[in-house]
């Protein structure tokens, strides 16, 4: 089973984006089952469809996202892993700089034993037992 990042979503779903390329290679192994299941956390959608809407400025855009992301696997955050993420935001180092969305992921992973997360952002590779694939 793997996480697959908002940045992966994004970059996959807008061709102008600098990582596009990077982007489709990663959601084609991910759809050939390279990794197991792909999944999203319902955190990571919201977190996606609002960076499609705001950087493109396109809702039609964003609705399609959000459309082909409802085929997925949607992990919900529930109240443990929300009261988790909370503890990682509230203590973690400044210089890691997760977002919450970010610790909600962490949380997530952690309380369902996922040790691989689809990402562009380095700071998971800090995190001990999670593997990331870029």
């Amino acid at each position: 089973m793997i996480v697959i990042d908002t940045g992966i979503l994004f970059g996959f779903e807008v061709t102008s984006d600098k990582k596009h390329t990077d982007a489709v290679r990663i959601i084609n192994d991910a759809v050939d089952g390279v990794y197991g299941t792909a999944i999203i956390t319902d955190y990571i959608f919201d977190e996606t469809v609002t960076l499609t809407f705001a950087r493109t400025k396109d809702l039609s855009k964003a609705v399609i996202v959000g459309e082909r992301l409802n085929n997925l696997e949607i992990l919900k955050i529930d109240q443990s892993a929300f009261d988790n993420a909370w503890k990682i935001f509230k203590s973690q180092e400044t210089k890691k700089g997760f977002s919450f969305t970010d610790c909600t992921t962490i949380a997530a992973m952690k309380a369902n034993g996922i040790d691989k997360i689809a990402t562009f952002d380095s700071g998971f590779r800090q995190i001990k037992g999670i593997e990331v694939i870029e």
